[in-house]
Order: C-alpha cells, then sequence, then structure tokens
C-alpha cells in the first residue's frame, strides 16, 4: 500500500510543478497556472484570469481502490461558483493533455460554515460529466474533505467531509476508468485553497482499533460497514461470506460506529481483508451483516491465517460508509 502528501510549504508564487516535480499537469491553462500561497496551494498565485480546471496528477503508482484529499484554507473569501478546489482519482497517465479522470469539484460559493456545493465529474479525452446530482452540505475552513473510489466493473465514488460521507454514493458501471493515479487541482484565484494534501490506496489502515467480542450470534456472509469503528463489544454477529471453509481463520469487528457515535446493528457489510505491510488485498469478504444489538461482525475464510494480523476496511454496501481497523484472526 502507499500514502502520498504534501503540505504545499514551498515559496510563494512558485508554479505547482516547479515546487515538486512529481506534480505533473494534465490540463487546464499550463503547469504555470496553478501554485503555492501563503496558505497552501491555490490556482490564483499564477492564475490569468480564465475559468479554466488546472489539473495535476501526483506521478506515483496508487491501486485501483484510492483515496485523494485535502484541508480546507480560505474558504468563502470569494462567494463565486466559479471558483473551485478539485480531488482527482484514477488519471491516466498517457501523453495528453487531457487525460481521463474522476474528479470532485467543491465551489467556494458561500461563507465559511455555509451550504457549499460538491460535484462529481467523469473526464474523458478530457471531457467532462456530471455524476449524479449536485450535493449541496456545509464546508468550513478546517475540514477535510475526501473522495473515494473502489470496484472496476462498477466503479463507487464517495464524497466525505471529517470523515462522515456526503449524499449518495455515485455510480459508473458504462466503460469506467479502473485505474490511474490521484491527483488535485483548482480554477480562479482568491477563493476556497488547499492547506495541505494526501492520498494513494484506500486499503491503508486508518488506526488500530481493539475489539473485544464475547457472545455469538448468527448472520450471512459478508463484511462491511463503513464508519468510523468504536472498540468494545458483546456479542458477534457471525458471517460465512458465502461459503463453508473447511478451515481458515475468522476477524471480528469491534462495535461499528458512525461519526456520530450511534451503533450500526443489522448493517448489511463487505470486509477488505490486507496484508498489513504490503497492502495487498487477501480475501474481499462479501454478505456480511452486523449483529441486530451489538454491531459486531465476524467472518470466516480459508485465505485468513489464525494468529495473523489483518488491516480489515469494513464497508457498508447500502450506504458506502467504512471505517477501518488491524484485527488479529482467531
Amino acid at each position: 500500500m502507499a500514502t502520498y502528501s504534501d503540505s504545499f510549504t514551498g515559496t510563494a508564487s512558485t508554479a505547482l510543478a516547479t515546487y515538486n516535480s512529481t506534480w505533473v499537469y494534465v490540463s487546464g491553462d499550463g503547469a504555470a497556472y496553478y501554485g503555492i500561497t501563503s496558505t497552501g496551494v491555490d490556482a490564483g498565485v499564477l492564475f490569468t484570469g480564465t475559468s479554466a480546471k488546472n489539473i495535476f496528477r501526483y506521478n506515483n503508482t496508487v491501486g485501483a481502490d484510492q483515496f485523494s484529499e485535502f484541508v480546507v484554507v480560505n474558504c468563502g473569501s470569494a462567494f463565486d461558483p466559479v471558483m473551485t478546489a478539485i480531488l482527482v482519482l484514477r488519471s491516466s497517465t498517457d501523453s495528453s493533455p487531457n487525460q481521463d479522470h474522476y474528479r470532485l469539484e467543491v465551489q467556494d460559493n458561500a461563507a465559511s460554515g455555509s451550504a457549499h456545493n460538491f460535484l462529481v465529474y467523469k473526464v474523458v479525452n478530457g471531457t467532462a460529466t456530471q455524476l449524479g446530482s449536485t450535493i449541496s452540505n456545509t464546508l468550513a475552513n478546517g475540514d477535510t474533505i475526501r473522495f473515494e473510489a473502489t470496484g472496476t466493473t462498477t466503479t463507487s465514488l464517495v464524497v466525505k467531509r471529517n470523515g462522515s460521507q456526503l449524499g449518495s454514493t455515485f455510480t459508473d458501471s458504462s466503460s469506467p476508468h479502473t485505474s490511474g493515479q490521484v491527483g488535485i487541482g483548482g480554477s480562479r484565484p482568491s477563493g476556497i485553497r488547499m492547506a495541505s494534501w494526501s492520498g494513494g490506496d484506500l486499503s491503508a489502515p486508518a488506526a488500530d482499533l481493539a475489539a473485544t467480542p464475547a457472545a455469538a450470534a448468527t448472520a450471512t456472509a459478508g463484511l462491511s460497514t463503513g464508519i468510523q469503528l468504536a472498540a468494545g463489544a458483546a456479542a458477534v454477529a457471525t458471517a460465512t461470506a458465502g461459503l463453508t471453509p473447511a478451515s481458515g481463520g475468522t476477524i471480528t469487528s469491534s462495535a461499528l460506529k458512525n461519526n456520530t457515535g450511534a451503533l450500526q446493528t443489522s448493517a448489511p457489510l463487505e470486509a477488505y481483508v490486507n496484508h498489513v505491510s504490503t497492502g495487498a488485498l487477501i480475501a474481499k469478504l462479501t454478505g456480511i451483516t452486523s449483529h441486530a444489538t451489538t454491531a459486531v461482525a465476524t467472518a470466516t475464510d480459508v485465505a485468513l491465517t489464525v494468529a495473523t494480523t489483518y488491516a480489515v476496511r469494513w464497508r457498508r454496501t447500502d450506504t458506502g460508509a467504512e471505517g477501518y481497523e488491524r484485527i488479529t484472526a482467531t
């Protein structure tokens, strides 16, 4: 697994690609028109005045399931929807200036703390088509905005603010982009900026979380919830991922909760089980349901080894919400 980051600490008025050559220009006015300010990266430092969206990809390897996120600064200074901060996923690396990618555009159309517009686009050969409906949600300085992509036959795209999903999951099953690099972008000067950025493989665990299962109940195969996970559980829901393995390890979650602390009981889940060090996918387990009262989920699979610790991403299949923890198989 790989995760990359940038705090944009270069000299003001330095073009992004000059400040850090790992940033590769994709499309827009030109590589010179997006650069460093005293408060992060911004399209306005060397900007000429058009509304073109300047897009850059981070030239390093990332798996198909990936994320790109930034910390908001200078929000609400413009009150102009043309001024945007952009997150990029699955950007192609061909030589064309108009590569394929998915992007999230965050418009600076209101004051900090007020509702702003979030738009998701699929870009094919430089032509952008909006997916789904525009999301309207509160945005404030200091917020972390995250854009995630999972799946290949059907690509699922999720927008998050401070760890909570905004709106519905966007899906693309018509010749979806299945791989590529993460990136950023923006348009117009003086508006919303990025104080810092990170992106990379989505399988990277966010934190070590303790699970304390005690009793077991039975549910049907699968795993995944997709929200913050909290330690401490009383009973367990057992999943078998649609099969009955002759042997193998069992993973048991902590009590699954959302960002407000509400237990995610009877939640339809899937689980992505990854190697802790390499990030390699060991197993994807589907059809899981968390316990009806304790919100704990379990699953057994022949690919799992007893006493081995895994990085597990639980994802709710109905809402796309997800969370991470490390679990030692029993």
